[in-house]
């Protein structure tokens, strides 16, 4: 079970690769803008880096690149990257005043080749209040072990997600806005092996708060897996079944139709449609995350695709 005291800083036990890995993917339907906070602590390592991503509705991109070195205990925040929490598992604040280089022609397949890229720097100030709609979602490995000394150690590895309410402002530049939306918040810990061949999807997108949806489909090899939830007036129920189709620009996701069925049976179908993407690496990991337009019947909400290919 998920307690309050996984959203601090875990005892990783000096495992290689260890990470401790939150981010927060925030749209707002009104006003076509959206975003990704990400950070990353390896504490083994004695090192962090974050990003913070902007999509405009026009096309532009904004990217904040943070790196630091950090004590071994880890955190939330990376240099002017700060994620705090103000409640447990209920209530985060996501801030950054920074400069960004800003891409204005960003597109659905991603931004334009290196050669043809016309980024410039602008200043970034952003305050976003993350408050939940529901308990988090997910799993967790704990273990208890006791030292010839009787000093108890437990260790744990996890990942769980919750959907919510996003509110405060966001500037780039001389544009501001104000925000008022939704979107999904996860987090990972443990060893990462950063040599696994495998891709992924991710789908992660709030109606509201009385529908949400967390969807991942994983391949390792021939060996399909998937996971996700699903927040439906209140309840919170597991997948039990996740189909993905997807349709591609060259390596970058389109257009994608979900098929989804929770535990008690109730089954989803859900368009997603790729509007702006940012292509990123992470060692030798592709990864492709993109302000995607999710519709499920006559709702229809802003929300995050991430495609990651790796090996």
């Amino acid at each position: 079970m998920i307690e309050a005291r996984d959203e601090r800083p875990h005892e990783h036990g000096g495992r290689a690769g260890w990470s401790e890995r939150l981010s927060f993917a925030f749209f707002d339907l009104a006003n076509g803008f959206g975003g990704i906070a990400r950070v990353d602590h390896r504490p083994v390592e004695k090192r962090a880096d974050g990003t913070i991503s902007i999509f405009m509705p026009e096309g532009a991109i904004a990217t904040v690149f943070a790196k630091e070195q950090i004590a071994d205990s880890g955190g939330s925040s990376v240099a002017r990257i700060h994620l705090d929490p103000y409640e447990a598992l209920t209530k985060w604040r996501i801030r950054c005043k920074d400069i960004a280089l800003v891409f204005p022609n960003a597109s659905a397949s991603g931004l334009p080749k290196t050669g043809e890229r016309h980024g410039a720097a602008a200043p970034i100030d952003m305050e976003l209040t993350f408050e939940t709609w529901m308990p988090p979602a997910g799993s967790i490995d704990r273990q208890t072990n006791v030292d010839e000394l009787n000093y108890v150690r437990t260790t744990s590895t996890g990942h769980f997600e919750q959907a919510g309410r996003y509110h405060g402002k966001i500037r780039v530049g001389g544009r501001q806005t104000s925000f008022e939306g939704s979107g999904v918040r996860d987090k990972t810990w443990g060893p990462v092996d950063q040599t696994a061949h495998h891709s992924a999807q991710w789908f992660a997108v709030g109606f509201g708060p009385t529908l949400a949806f967390g969807a991942r489909a994983m391949s390792f090899g021939s060996k399909g897996l998937h996971s996700g939830w699903v927040l439906r007036e209140g309840d919170v129920r597991a997948l039990s079944s996740c189909r993905v189709e997807s349709e591609y620009e060259g390596r970058a996701f389109r257009t994608a139709n979900l098929k989804l069925v929770d535990d008690q049976g109730d089954g989803y179908e859900i368009t997603a449609e790729s509007l702006f993407a940012l292509p990123m690496r992470e060692g030798k990991a592709r990864i492709h995350q993109a302000m995607t337009r999710f519709r499920i019947g006559d709702r229809e909400a802003l929300g995050l695709a991430e495609y990651v290919e790796n090996g």
